[in-house]
């Protein structure tokens, strides 16, 4: 759960008055975060976006190389890539900060498979 406090509109209803907006994650189910926001947001590749996704979705490193078909070096460099775009150091950082994210609340319909 993530609750954020918005300013309310000088011209609306109830001026002054507090407001939030509560966003609701199912913290079992797999992301359906956007593929094509997170490229955007974070400025990664499309192969980077898909590690980062699958590691979002609860997979280490060697089972998301695995699901994605590529070496387990390959991942990790572009891991190493990902953390210099997005600023984190760690891979908990990442998954924190795609699920915390805008990302996340775009839905794409490729990853509800």
């Amino acid at each position: 759960v993530v609750i954020e406090v918005i300013p309310s509109l000088g011209w609306a209803e109830g001026k002054g008055q507090k407001k939030a907006v509560i966003y609701i994650r199912d913290a079992v189910g797999k992301s359906t975060t956007s593929i094509e926001i997170s490229k955007k947001l974070f400025g990664l590749t499309p192969a980077e976006t898909a590690l980062s996704l699958q590691l979002t979705n609860g997979l280490s490193l060697e089972e998301a190389a695995e699901e994605l078909n590529i070496r387990r070096n390959t991942a990790r460099a572009h891991l190493r890539s990902i953390f210099s775009k997005t600023g984190v150091r760690r891979q908990t950082e990442l998954v924190r900060l795609f699920l915390n994210s805008v990302a996340a609340l775009g839905y794409d319909d490729r990853n509800s498979e």
